[in-house]
């Protein structure tokens, strides 16, 4: 897990949330009488999932004028806890115990971990080699096992594209000598 302190030097960091990346923001305010008494609670569910996949992003509400993001403009009041996914935001709206924040952080993190291990999933099934063409564009040739032969086939496809290179200027050559000499023998 990683928590991310956001104030108004570092409120770029947001910016991570605008694509495909995911998390859980707390907006809080240090004055406020809900955030203080929640405080335990957080903390408690950071320690509890301190080993899992998720990012976590504290905004100190001290600092919203300094922050020029547009996901500021959805917190009414503090404190605030959305979950960021894929663009779309989706706000905690259950008692604030430690238990209901566990649940509705990690609903984010496996999301995040289907997603991974789906596209980890997609690559081992595709084994997909490759090779350079002759305009030296690397091309999907055919499937392989291992990274030993992926690296091995771009030498191999390096050297039959160069090759392949040599053979047509060669043939262009011999077209135009046979061309030169088809002209003279009309001559």
């Amino acid at each position: 897990m990683k928590v991310f302190k956001i104030n108004g030097s570092n409120y770029s960091l947001l910016n991570d949330l605008n694509g495909s990346n995911q998390g859980t923001v707390l907006f809080y305010h240090p004055q406020c009488g809900h955030c203080q008494s929640m405080k335990p609670q957080w903390e408690e569910m950071k320690k509890k999932i301190n080993k899992r996949n998720c990012n976590i992003y504290e905004v100190n509400g001290e600092n919203m004028d300094e922050i020029y993001h547009p996901m500021k403009e959805v917190v009414n009041g503090f404190p605030t806890i959305m979950n960021v996914h894929n663009g779309k935001l989706t706000q905690f709206e259950k008692e604030r115990n430690t238990e209901n924040m566990i649940k509705f952080v990690l609903a984010n993190e496996e999301k995040q971990s289907s997603n991974t291990n789906k596209a980890t999933r997609d690559l081992i099934k595709r084994k997909v080699s490759f090779h350079l063409n002759e305009d030296d564009n690397l091309i999907k040739q055919r499937r392989t096992l291992k990274a030993k032969n992926i690296i091995n086939s771009l030498k191999i496809a390096r050297k039959k594209a160069s090759m392949k290179r040599r053979k047509s200027k060669s043939k262009k050559r011999r077209g135009n000598v046979k061309k030169r000499k088809g002209k003279t023998k009309k001559r």
